[in-house]
């Protein structure tokens, strides 16, 4: 079976990604604790992406 008809055939993994440009300025934290306090409450898990210095691109991180 191809790949994208197995996904499809998967129940969701109720993963929501969350990506934030850096973690040193305060505001994009506070950002992501509140986003991820709602999620849970609706039981989503949030997986954090954070842009770094030489690693990976926001736009890399929404391809995967």
């Amino acid at each position: 079976m191809p790949k994208l008809a197995q996904e499809l055939d998967d129940p969701p993994a109720d993963l929501v990604g969350l990506i934030v440009p850096e973690l040193t300025n305060p505001i994009f934290p506070a950002f992501a604790q509140i986003i991820e306090t709602a999620l849970a409450r609706h039981q989503f898990t949030p997986v954090l992406c954070t842009q770094t210095p030489g690693g990976v691109h926001e736009d890399e991180y929404v391809q995967m």
